[in-house]
């Protein structure tokens, strides 16, 4: 798992170091539920791809945005399954200017890597525990919705609802929905 925390770490870095845009990078820290009942946690990026009013000369013209938000997530179900997201989100924002909140609609595409917990045997002699564990492999589409308060200075909030599909070759096809929220971090250009 800490191979990938520094993975992660490493592109975002050099993401943010080489990107050419004059705009600031947001970080996202949040609490990740699917299904309600399993707990994590989310990492990621928000890089704008794209910025535009419809109507420019008139100064309360509200802002549309595109952003790319890579995102690294792990949850687990205690003592069943143990999961790893790695995700990237399309999000549309439309804000009114001098206004913080602003709602989001954007849709995923991930890697789901869970860990199964299958059953286990104990050794009557010692009383050690072995548990054999499969290893699953997921495409996962999602639609999320939500809102962010963005930052003022460098802190900012988030709250999205997320519904999508797992698609697995080892498993038979389902849901996959939750919420998230979380704190944003304004990492500001020099």
């Amino acid at each position: 798992m800490n191979r990938y925390i520094l993975i992660l770490t490493l592109l975002l870095a050099t993401g943010h170091s080489i990107s050419g845009q004059e705009r600031s990078t947001e970080l996202s820290v949040g609490y990740f539920a699917p299904y309600g009942l399993q707990f994590g946690g989310k990492i990621g990026a928000s890089f704008n791809y794209k910025q535009w009013k419809l109507n420019a000369e008139d100064g309360a013209a509200p802002i549309h945005k595109l952003n790319i938000n890579p995102q690294l997530g792990y949850f687990v179900n205690p003592d069943v399954q143990q999961n790893v997201l790695f995700n990237t989100e399309l999000s549309y924002q439309r804000k009114k200017a001098n206004k913080r909140f602003a709602p989001i609609a954007a849709l995923g595409l991930g890697y789901l890597l869970a860990f199964q917990q299958l059953g286990g045997t104990v050794n009557l002699a010692n009383g050690q525990i072995h548990t054999e564990k499969e290893t699953l492999h997921y495409f996962t589409p999602t639609l999320n919705l939500g809102f962010e308060v963005e930052p003022k200075k460098s802190i900012g909030y988030y709250f999205k609802l997320f519904y999508g599909r797992k698609f697995g070759a080892q498993r038979v096809d389902s849901s996959i929905f939750g919420v998230e929220f979380g704190m944003l971090l304004k990492m500001k250009k020099k």
